[in-house]
């Protein structure tokens, strides 16, 4: 089995997955095809624009803070994330 169906088989009580550092999707679409609901952020525009157009609305580009330690910048990539699907 593939290393994503092993990931799904142990996640399987979870219905959405948020890929950190999506870059074109290449994870997400791997979980969508397994029958997860996933949902991808980079802080690399351009990575994300490479990404497949179907594959583009589940995909989101976030900008990064200098100055913040990465454990922050993800916080506040996550944060966007969810403000931009009304706090969900």
């Amino acid at each position: 089995a593939s290393w994503v169906a092993k990931m799904v088989r142990y996640a399987d009580h979870i219905p959405r997955a948020l890929d950190l550092g999506c870059g074109s999707g290449a994870f997400v679409q791997a979980l969508l095809d397994a029958g997860l609901d996933a949902q991808g952020i980079d802080i690399a525009e351009a990575a994300v624009g490479l990404a497949a157009p179907e594959l583009r609305e589940r995909l989101r580009s976030m900008k990064a803070r200098t100055g913040l330690s990465e454990s922050e910048q993800i916080r506040q990539a996550i944060k966007q994330w969810l403000d931009s699907r009304g706090g969900r």
